[in-house]
């Protein structure tokens, strides 16, 4: 496969992926009573909603940057909390 076949096929597949999951972007998401929005703690994620159901870590850039996407399930949603340099950058949606 060419690399320009290749990257038509990767990029239908990012897009079905992200078509099939619906995710919608929000302010802000209550755990256990305490408001997570842009710009709160890694600590305060994991001290309100506990440990997630899955995490995916990426690191790079020159400094080194760590941007964490933190998986929950909050009030029968699937919840995506996205940290950045240790404060939460994105909160995503999702009902499947």
């Amino acid at each position: 496969m060419t690399g320009r076949a290749l990257l038509l096929v990767s990029g239908l597949i990012l897009g079905l992926n992200a078509y099939a999951t619906q995710r919608h972007e929000v302010s802000n998401v209550n755990c256990s009573g305490t408001w997570i929005r842009q710009g709160s703690s890694l600590f305060d994620v994991l001290d309100s909603c506990g440990t997630p159901l899955a995490r995916e870590e990426l690191t790079g850039g020159g400094a080194e940057i760590k941007v964490e996407t933190l998986f929950y399930k909050v009030a029968n949603k699937k919840t995506y909390i996205t940290v950045r340099a240790g404060s939460v950058s994105k909160i995503e949606l999702s009902r499947r």
